[in-house]
């Protein structure tokens, strides 16, 4: 099951963070990373351009176990919208 649709994981994940260097924003209309690129890793994009559920879905297609996505502005924390 997706951790984004239900929020929190119901267990630890434990995997390396994996910086999405071959397309920062993890964006675009067909998947922006390679196949594979994220096997076993939680995935780390940076924010803005695309949605929330865009990034999620590229960095799941290319094998990512879970996402983390860097605020592009400084401040507190902020809750990932659901779309």
């Amino acid at each position: 099951g997706a951790v984004y649709a239900t929020g929190s994981p119901t267990t630890p994940l434990n995997a390396p963070i994996k910086y999405a260097e071959v397309a920062p924003l993890g964006c675009g209309a067909t998947n922006p990373f390679p196949a594979g690129y994220f096997n076993g890793t939680i995935a780390l994009v940076d924010r803005g351009t695309c949605n929330f559920a865009e990034k999620f879905a590229n960095a799941i297609g290319a094998g990512a176990v879970g996402l983390i996505v860097a605020n592009n502005s400084g401040g507190a924390p902020v809750v990932m919208p659901s779309n």
